[in-house]
C-alpha cells in the first residue's frame, strides 16, 4: 500500500514571499482553482467587520491611494475603476439606490470566452472580469460599484456635477423617439456622447482652474470622476440595449407601469381599472342575491323578487343565517381544494408581487418601480405620474388579496360544482387583465415605449429640478459663491421657457449639427416639405390617443424626451457652469488628520433587501412614508399635490394591510369553509 502523504500542521507552516503556503509537497488541486489568475485573490477576515461612519479620509484613500498596475494588449498600463479590500464605495442594488459599503473581497473570474493561446499560455489578465462583495451584497458588477461621492467632492469640487446636469439637459433634447432617425435613443452611444462633452468642458479656457486641480491627481483618481459623473449615461445604455438583463417582456409590466413610467396611457388604465374593479363587485353583488338562478339562502332577501329584505340595497345576514352548512359534500371538498390552490401558489405569488413592487428583486419591473420610487421621494414626478406609480403599486399589492378574497365569498355561496369551477377561472382574467393588455403586440411594438420612458427616468432621478429653478439652493448645492452668481444672473433662475425658447434660435448656442438640422428645418418649412422637416425637427411625440389628442390641441407640451424645455436655457447655463468653486489640492494627504476626523453625511446600511423591505412595510403602515412625502411636497412648494399623497397614502396604509392579513385569512377559512359551505 502506498505511503500516506504526512499531515502539514497549520501553526508555524512555512510560508513563500507572496504569504501564500509553500506549494510543494501539497496534492496537485493546491494552486488548481487559480489557474486563470495570474496574481491570488486578497481576502481579510478584517474587511467584514463594518464601519458604519467612515471619515472623509477613509474615503479618500479610495480616490487617491495608487493601484496595482493593469496592462492592456500592448503591455502598457491600463488604469480603470478597480477597487481593493477594505476600500469604501457606493454600491447600487437591485433598488438602484447607490449606497455606502465596503470591498470585503474581490473576485476574479475568467470571461465566458476565455481561451489560450497557441502555447498554451494563458491570456494577459487584463481581460479578467472583476466583481467586488460590498457589504451584503456579492458579486457586484463593475457598473454598479463607483467611487463615493463625498471623496469626489472633497478632492475636486462640485463643478463636474453640476456640467452633469447640465449634459443631461443636452442629451434629452438630442434624444428622440423616432425609429427611423440617427438620433433615436435606440441610436445613439449616450455614454460615447457624454464622454465627448467632457473632453470638451474639460479643456476649455474658462475651466482652468479646475483643469490645473484635475491633472495634479493620480491618473485613477481622474478614472474615477469620470466614471462617477458618467454614470446616468452608461445607465441609459444599459436600460435601452441590455436586453438580457432588462427584460421588458416581465409579465408584471402593466398598463398602470406605462402610466407610472411615461405620465401618458390615461384612456386605458381608466378602462382597465374600471373592469377590474367593477366587474368583481357585480359578481359579488349578484352573487348575494341568487345562487344557481334562486335567491340566496345565506341572506335574508324577499323570496318574491330575490331583492334585500326591507327595501335595503345590501342584504343583511347574521351568522346563523350565513353559516349554514347545508351545501353539497362534493361542493365542500371543490371549495377546499380551490383553498389549497389558494395557499400554495396565490399567497406565496402575493407575497412575491408585494417584494417585486417594493423594488427588492431583481426583475425589470422590480427595477422600473426602484426608479420610480426614487423621483416620488424627489418630488420631481408628474401628477399623472404619481398617479400611475400609486396605482400601479396598489392593484399589484392589496388589489390581488381582496380580489381573491371577494372571489372565496362567491364560491362560498355557490352549489353548483360547474359554477365553483367557472367563477374561479373568471377571477384570474380579471387578476391578469392589466398585464395581459401590455402584452398585447398593439400595446408596444417592440417595448419601445417602456425603454424610451425607462431611459427618462433615469434623467429624471438624477436631475435636480427644485435645485435648478431656485437660485439660493442652487448656490448651496452646488458650492457657488452667492455675490458670483448675482454678478453673472442676478435673481434669474435656470428655469424660464421664454429664455429657453429664444435661446433656440440662437446660432451661437447651437452645436455644428443642430446649426445644419435648424437650416435645413427651416428651408423645409418654406417649401411645405413634411417629410425633410421630419428629418431635421425633432417631433414632440405622445404615448397613448388622449395625450396625442391634447398635444394637437395644444394643451399638452412636453412629449418623449421633451420635458425639460424650460431648463434649456444655454444662455444662462453659460454664465455659471464654471462658477462652482475648485478646493484647494490635497497634495500627500496634508490634510489626512482633519479629514479622519470629519464624519461624512451618509451613512453605511449593512442590512439586507428582506430587511429593507420590512422596514418599508412598517414606514407605510405607521403611515411614516405618507407623512415624509407630505413633508417633501410641501418643502419644494408643491402644496397641490398634498392632497393626493395623503389621499394615496391611505389607501396604500389598506391595501397594505390587506397584503400582510390575507394569508392569515387564507388560513382561517381551512376552518370556517368545512363549517359553513
Amino acid at each position: 500500500m502506498a505511503e500516506e502523504a504526512a499531515v502539514v500542521p497549520l501553526d508555524g507552516e512555512a510560508l513563500g514571499e507572496d504569504g501564500y503556503p509553500l506549494a510543494e509537497g501539497r496534492p496537485f488541486w493546491w494552486r488548481a482553482d487559480f489557474v486563470h489568475i495570474s496574481s491570488r485573490p486578497k481576502t481579510s477576515i478584517d474587511n467584514f467587520s463594518f464601519e458604519q461612519k467612515p471619515t472623509v479620509g477613509r474615503m479618500i484613500d479610495t480616490v487617491l491611494k495608487p493601484r496595482v498596475p493593469q496592462y492592456d494588449e500592448n503591455g502598457e498600463e491600463d488604469v480603470f475603476q478597480f477597487f481593493e479590500t477594505g476600500m469604501w464605495v457606493e454600491y447600487r442594488g437591485n433598488d438602484m439606490k447607490w449606497k455606502l459599503g465596503v470591498v470585503n473581497r474581490v473576485v476574479r473570474q475568467a470571461p465566458d470566452d476565455w481561451d489560450f493561446d497557441e502555447d498554451g499560455a494563458e491570456v494577459p489578465e487584463y481581460r479578467i472580469n472583476f466583481y467586488y462583495n460590498v457589504g451584503k451584497e456579492g458579486l457586484v458588477e463593475k457598473d454598479n460599484i463607483r467611487a463615493p461621492a463625498e471623496a469626489l467632492q472633497t478632492v475636486f469640487g462640485m463643478r463636474p456635477w453640476l456640467w452633469q446636469q447640465f449634459t443631461l439637459l443636452q442629451l434629452e433634447k438630442r434624444l428622440r423617439f423616432d425609429a427611423d432617425h440617427e438620433d433615436d435613443f435606440d441610436e445613439i452611444d449616450n455614454l460615447r456622447y457624454a464622454k465627448l462633452r467632457w473632453d470638451a468642458w474639460l479643456n476649455d479656457f474658462q475651466n482652468k482652474d479646475f483643469k490645473d486641480l484635475y491633472d495634479k491627481q493620480p491618473k485613477i483618481a481622474q478614472e474615477l470622476l469620470q466614471g462617477h459623473i458618467l454614470t446616468p449615461f452608461d445607465t441609459i445604455d444599459i436600460v435601452t440595449e441590455r436586453l438580457e438583463e432588462w427584460d421588458y417582456d416581465d409579465e408584471d409590466i402593466s398598463v398602470y407601469t406605462y402610466l407610472a413610467v411615461l405620465g401618458s396611457g390615461v384612456s386605458m388604465t381608466v378602462i382597465t381599472m374600471s373592469i377590474q374593479l367593477i366587474t368583481p363587485l357585480l359578481l359579488l353583488y349578484n352573487n348575494m342575491l341568487q345562487s344557481d338562478g334562486e335567491p340566496s339562502g345565506r341572506f335574508f332577501l324577499d323570496s318574491n323578487t330575490s331583492e334585500p329584505a326591507n327595501g335595503n340595497f345590501l342584504p343583511a345576514t347574521d351568522w346563523d343565517q350565513f353559516c349554514s352548512g347545508e351545501g353539497r359534500p362534493e361542493g365542500k371538498i371543490l371549495i377546499t381544494l380551490v383553498l389549497i390552490i389558494y395557499a400554495s401558489s396565490v399567497v406565496p405569488d402575493s407575497l412575491l408581487s408585494f417584494f417585486r413592487v417594493s423594488g427588492g428583486s431583481n426583475t425589470t419591473y422590480s427595477r422600473i418601480n426602484s426608479l420610480r420610487q426614487i423621483i416620488w421621494e424627489q418630488n420631481d414626478d408628474t401628477i399623472m405620474q404619481q398617479i400611475g406609480y400609486k396605482v400601479d403599486r396598489l392593484m399589484n399589492t392589496g388589489y390581488i388579496c381582496l380580489l381573491y378574497s371577494i372571489m372565496l365569498f362567491i364560491l362560498l355561496n355557490t352549489p353548483l360544482i360547474l359554477d365553483i369551477i367557472l367563477n374561479a377561472l373568471a377571477i384570474e382574467f380579471i387578476h391578469q387583465i392589466d398585464e395581459n393588455l401590455a402584452d398585447a403586440d398593439w400595446w408596444d411594438e417592440g417595448n419601445r415605449w417602456i425603454r424610451a420612458g425607462t431611459a427618462e427616468l433615469v434623467i429624471q432621478g438624477v436631475l435636480r429640478l427644485e435645485v435648478l429653478k431656485n437660485p439660493a439652493r442652487l448656490c448651496k448645492h452646488f458650492d457657488i459663491n452667492a455675490d458670483d452668481y448675482k454678478n453673472a444672473l442676478g435673481s434669474k433662475s435656470l428655469c424660464n421657457l421664454a429664455v429657453a425658447k429664444r435661446d433656440e434660435r440662437n446660432e451661437f448656442y447651437l452645436s455644428e449639427k443642430e446649426w445644419i438640422f435648424r437650416k435645413n428645418a427651416d428651408a423645409a418649412k418654406r417649401m411645405n416639405n413634411d417629410y425633410a422637416l421630419s428629418e431635421f425637427q425633432k417631433p414632440n411625440v405622445q404615448f397613448g390617443y388622449f395625450a396625442g389628442l391634447l398635444a394637437w390641441l395644444g394643451i399638452r407640451k412636453a412629449g418623449v424626451f421633451n420635458r425639460y424645455r424650460a431648463y434649456r436655457t444655454w444662455s444662462r447655463w453659460e454664465k455659471v457652469l464654471f462658477l462652482p468653486r475648485v478646493p484647494d489640492h490635497i497634495d500627500d494627504y496634508s490634510k489626512r488628520d482633519t479629514l479622519n476626523r470629519q464624519k461624512i453625511k451618509g451613512t453605511a446600511t449593512e442590512i439586507g433587501e428582506y430587511v429593507e423591505f420590512a422596514y418599508h412595510v412598517y414606514a407605510v403602515l405607521t403611515g411614516q412614508d405618507m407623512i415624509a412625502s407630505v413633508k417633501l411636497s410641501i418643502e419644494h412648494g408643491h402644496v397641490e399635490q398634498v392632497p393626493i399623497r395623503i389621499l394615496f397614502g391611505i389607501v396604500e396604509m389598506f391595501f397594505y394591510l390587506a397584503q400582510v392579513c390575507f394569508p392569515f385569512f387564507i388560513g382561517l377559512l381551512f376552518i370556517i369553509i368545512p363549517v359553513c359551505y
